[in-house]
Order: C-alpha cells, then sequence, then structure tokens
C-alpha cells in the first residue's frame, strides 16, 4: 500500500491531511522515534505514563485515547481497522482508500486532535480527558464541514450569477432593470428601460 494521493482526498482540514501524511511517512516524532533519532526523552507516553509512546499505542490503543475513539462514535470502524492492520500507516491508508470521505474525515480530525492533546502535555502539561477529545473533534469537523458547505454553495450562486445574461424583451415589451446601492449612509438607485433592441 503506497503513502498516496487518498489522503488528499480525505473530507477534512489541511492540518489534519498533513498529520496523516506525516504519520504514513513515519514522521510523526513519537517518543520511540525520537530516541530513535538520538534525542535523549523519556519513552513512556505522556498521556497515561504506563505505555511507551508509539505512533499505535498514541492514536488508537491509549486508555484516552479509546475514550475520545468512543465518544466520538467511531470505535466500531476504527476497531475493525485495528483487527485487520498492524501498522498505524496501514491503518490510515485503508482509511483513507476504503471509507467514505466524511468518515475518514471525521477520523483524521479526531487523529489530529489526539495529537494535539499529546503536544500540550508536552509542552504544556495540560491534557483533555478523552471523552471530551472525541466530542471536541466531532464538533470541530461539523463546524468545518458546515462552513465548506457554505462556501460551496456561495460559489455555486455566484457561478450561477455569472451565467446569467441580459435577456432582451419580446419585440414590442420594454424591460426595466434596476439596482440600488448603500454606501456611507447614502442611498442610490438607478434604472434602466431598453426595448428589444436594447435601444433605451
Amino acid at each position: 500500500m503506497g503513502c498516496g494521493k487518498n489522503i488528499w482526498k480525505v473530507h477534512v482540514l489541511p492540518k489534519a491531511k498533513h498529520l496523516l501524511w506525516r504519520i504514513c511517512k513515519d514522521c510523526l516524532p513519537t517518543r520511540v522515534q525520537l530516541q530513535e533519532k538520538n534525542v535523549q526523552c523519556p519513552l513512556d507516553c505522556p498521556i497515561c505514563e504506563h505505555e511507551v509512546e508509539i505512533e499505535w499505542h498514541s492514536l488508537f490503543d491509549c486508555n484516552d485515547s479509546r475514550n475520545a475513539w468512543q465518544a466520538a462514535g467511531l470505535t466500531l470502524i476504527i476497531s475493525q481497522h485495528m483487527q485487520s492492520f498492524t501498522t498505524t500507516r496501514e491503518c490510515i491508508l485503508h482509511i483513507c482508500s476504503e471509507t467514505d470521505k466524511n468518515t475518514a474525515g471525521k477520523i483524521a480530525m479526531l487523529i489530529w486532535v489526539l495529537w494535539n492533546n499529546r503536544n500540550n502535555a508536552v509542552w504544556n502539561q495540560t491534557k483533555e480527558m478523552g471523552q471530551q477529545l472525541g466530542v471536541k473533534a466531532m464538533c470541530l469537523w461539523s463546524e468545518w464541514d458546515a462552513v465548506q458547505v457554505a462556501r460551496n454553495s456561495n460559489i455555486q450562486a455566484e457561478q450561477q450569477q455569472q451565467i446569467t445574461q441580459w435577456q432582451r424583451p419580446a419585440q414590442g415589451w420594454y424591460k426595466c432593470n434596476v439596482d440600488a446601492g448603500l454606501h456611507h449612509g447614502k442611498t442610490t438607485a438607478g434604472w434602466c428601460i431598453k426595448d428589444n433592441m436594447g435601444v433605451c
């Protein structure tokens, strides 16, 4: 399974896609990964402080991560992938290629929230509970999705407006086009009356 184009097609904010890409390129700075690069740091998970911090543990197997998956309503989906694959990379690549783009987006958002929580624990000595993280991720994804839907609707409306052109009235008829504006408390209005030949 190559680290392919499907990551970039997931319906989620770009920084979450970038995180998935980093995971698939094996450059997520877990404590085990850092020690392999000769960075002196503890090996234990900064969230639970019981297990060695590897990608799989941080994102799927840590108790807080499990609670987050459950709170997000994604436990069944992620459990199926955890049973089918042995690496985080394989799991993510399969999710990105075989799961619908919205579900994959929710999963990506939760992974991003989990990793941010981990970073807050390391750098700011603060962390949120797993259940809060699951709810937070789904709220963030829903808000982001709503903005995308509204943005796409606006783009379509603008494109439709650009397509609409003035049409001549039937012979013997006149057409009156009007427009109005408000600028710095001043109201302006204008109109133009044309016949079927376009003559005012």
